[in-house]
């Protein structure tokens, strides 16, 4: 094949024979180039799912970690046992430990909380409202972001409280009006039977220390309290009775108040009609002090005191009070009143009947109508009435004739026996030896109706 060549062809035919090797080298290097460079791309889109993949499992085992801690914490899925437990907690914070004027702890209607369509729980609001110092709300916040709830403060409304001194200048008194709206969440995978008052329980000790820790932020917000000025103005009020006994000795405690709770307070008398009078506070820088004024004729006595604080600049405050001395009263003792006077029966008695007996004796019926007591009596005999003796002298057909208290009395039927015409005096009882007769079942007449006025005899 060759030799039919010339020299030059065969010289261009060996050398493309000798470049087919290094062709097909080459075009083999570059293929396994792009399938290497084609490998390593597929190997980086591996590796990137496998990332993305465990990237999607740890976040998936973070989202239930955190589930699993918002579980933890929330309040029991039963909302209404929920809302009970967290007033009891609250109240008890605000109230009783942290010894607040609590007012009020008032509950919305609760709500779903959804994760798009899906209701993954409740949600209900609370309206505090309380009473306290800068120093007390500090640890309010402080130990409510300490314990371990799914709730928080959405809204946090303060008004620093004024009064007004003697002297009508309004101060700050250094309590503050608090309202707070606090949002709590019940999830519907909490647990129903998570005791949850014992769970805060066992908290107190990691809210010490977490108030412990946090002591020097807290003494930090005090000293720049931003409800008050700079330095507040110090008042005193006294409190004297109504009157004292004149030239008895009295003892008066003075009371400064003062936002400033580390201010010291010192008092001064600058005007005293009375000489004598001293001022002892119960110890250096005290917010209290006794005044001493000696006994003092019948008057009325003005003094005024000033008192200053320690602050910077210092502020003072001078108020006036009265103090009255008085005489002794001379009490006149009222008689004591007269007693009534005795029940009379007499009034209510009187002759029903003067009925003559077979046996030709004249006998009068009496009857006395508030006891009931029956007499049937000849002349002669007699009865008690009102402890008196009362003796029949004479029994006619139409009248008889009685004697008490040495007086004769003569009566009809129906008659009383005491009346304005002929009224007897009932004070001393008379005695006499005179029987009394019982009622003794006698053949009679009938009672007569027949009332003629009663006569006196001599």
């Amino acid at each position: 094949m060759f030799e039919k060549l010339s020299s030059r062809e065969r010289n261009l035919a060996f050398a493309v024979i000798g470049l087919v090797p290094a062709v097909l080298l080459f075009i083999g290097v570059f293929w396994f180039l792009g399938k290497y460079q084609a490998n390593d791309l597929q190997s980086v889109a591996l590796l990137k799912q496998i990332d993305d993949e465990e990237f999607k499992m740890e976040t998936g085992k973070k989202a239930n970690r955190r589930r699993a801690y918002y579980d933890s914490i929330s309040l029991p899925s039963d909302v209404e046992d929920a809302s009970n437990d967290y007033q009891t907690w609250l109240k008890g914070l605000v109230r009783d430990e942290l010894q607040m004027q609590f007012k009020s702890l008032t509950p919305n209607d609760a709500s779903d909380l959804k994760n798009k369509t899906e209701v993954i729980g409740q949600r209900r609001y609370y309206l505090l409202r309380a009473d306290g110092t800068l120093n007390q709300l500090t640890e309010l916040l402080s130990r409510f972001y300490s314990a371990d709830l799914l709730h928080r403060i959405n809204s946090l409304k303060i008004i620093a409280q004024n009064e007004t001194s003697g002297s009508n200048k309004k101060i700050r008194t250094g309590m503050l009006a608090i309202t707070a709206k606090i949002e709590v969440l019940s999830l519907k995978t909490a647990a129903d039977d998570w005791e949850f008052l014992k769970g805060f329980i066992a908290q107190r000790a990691k809210e010490s220390r977490f108030a412990e820790t946090n002591k020097a932020y807290r003494e930090m917000v005090l000293r720049r309290d931003i409800f008050g000025p700079p330095n507040n103005t110090p008042t005193i009020a006294a409190s004297p009775k109504s009157s004292y006994l004149s030239e008895t000795d009295v003892e008066l405690t003075l009371t400064a108040k003062d936002a400033d709770e580390e201010d010291a307070m010192t008092f001064e008398i600058i005007d005293s009609p009375v000489e004598g009078v001293k001022l002892n506070p119960s110890k250096p820088g005290a917010r209290t002090a006794s005044m001493s004024i000696p006994g003092q004729k019948a008057g009325r006595y003005n003094f005024k005191v000033k008192v200053s604080d320690s602050g910077f600049p210092a502020k003072e405050s001078i108020e006036e009070f009265a103090v009255t001395f008085k005489d002794k009263e001379i009490v006149k003792v009222d008689p004591p009143p007269k007693p009534d006077p005795p029940f009379v029966n007499a009034r209510e008695t009187q002759i029903t009947a003067i009925v003559l007996e077979s046996s030709g004796d004249w006998r009068v019926w009496i009857k006395v109508r508030t006891t009931g007591d029956r007499y049937k009596l000849k002349a002669g005999e007699s009865f008690e009435l009102d402890n008196r003796k009362w003796f029949v002298e004479e029994i006619k057909p139409t009248e008889a004739t009685l004697r008490v208290d040495n007086k004769l009395l003569t009566f009809r039927p129906t008659d009383r026996f005491v009346n304005p015409r002929n009224e007897v005096s009932l004070e001393v009882p008379v005695t006499s030896d005179a029987k009394d007769v019982p009622e003794k079942g006698a053949k009679v007449e009938l009672e007569s109706d027949i009332a003629p006025k009663p006569r006196t005899s001599a």
